[in-house]
């Protein structure tokens, strides 16, 4: 199984990986050669967007060859690295090969948000940072979409803006849970009240809130009716009222 090293960056080295990752890589070519490595950043190599998405700070991931050993004890306290970090005096701390995976599956998750056409989206970096808007158009292949913004008196699309550099404001709703509660609710026409709801679903307590949250919802888009009755409120399902 192949292995890899954690070498610690030093302050100036991890100060200087969020300012200009691109120097950290360099610098692990010139002093790795060939070495594969990993660093658990991502950003954008052509500098159009400045934001940088860390998994984590402060190390970075070289390949383990033996052959290499005294190349990565000189790269302790020099002004970069900190050095590899041990697993005991003199002995390298090793990370199985699928550990390295894992981390790169985790960065990439985190860099591929998911954002539909529709999703109300914020900018987290470029010109139109923090500014909020509407996607009117996707790509998926290409990783980018058009964004519907409002300015002071007009409303203009950009184009082609990484999905990296956005986070989605809107609600996902849990169509399951919103389901079974109307579905529950077809079986009872005289309605339930809230209590009454819980048992049947079975409800956790850290769940109470998600079934106010779809009560709300469901009444709003007119798909329950609430009538007082002893000053308790009973859901009505709508096929009920007339």
């Amino acid at each position: 199984m192949n292995h890899w090293i954690i070498l610690e960056l030093s302050e100036k080295g991890e100060s200087l990986l969020e300012d200009s990752p691109e120097f950290i890589e360099n610098l692990l070519k010139r002093t790795f050669k060939e070495t594969p490595f990993f660093i658990p950043i991502f950003y954008d190599k052509k500098n159009v967007f400045e934001n940088r998405i860390f998994l984590f700070k402060g190390y970075v991931f070289i390949k383990y060859f033996e052959k290499d050993i005294s190349i990565y004890f000189k790269t302790t306290n020099t002004f970069y690295f900190k050095g590899p970090l041990l697993a005991g005096p003199g002995k390298l701390h090793l990370l199985p090969e699928d550990q390295i995976l894992k981390m790169k599956k985790q960065l990439h998750k985190k860099t591929n948000p998911t954002i539909n056409i529709g999703d109300r989206v914020i900018f987290l970096d470029g010109k139109y940072k923090n500014l909020r808007g509407y996607v009117t158009e996707s790509y998926p292949k290409e990783k980018v979409v058009d964004i519907s913004i409002r300015l002071q008196c007009m409303s203009i699309i950009v184009p082609k803006i990484p999905i990296v550099w956005l986070k989605s404001l809107t609600e996902k709703i849990d169509t399951s849970f919103e389901e079974k509660l109307l579905t529950l609710l077809k079986s009872f026409s005289r309605g339930l009240n809230k209590k009454q709801i819980l048992e049947k679903m079975s409800i956790k307590d850290k769940d109470k809130p998600k079934l106010i949250k779809y009560l709300t919802k469901c009444i709003k888009e007119g798909l329950l009716k609430i009538k007082n009755k002893n000053n308790i409120h009973i859901f009505i399902h709508k096929n009920f009222c007339k």
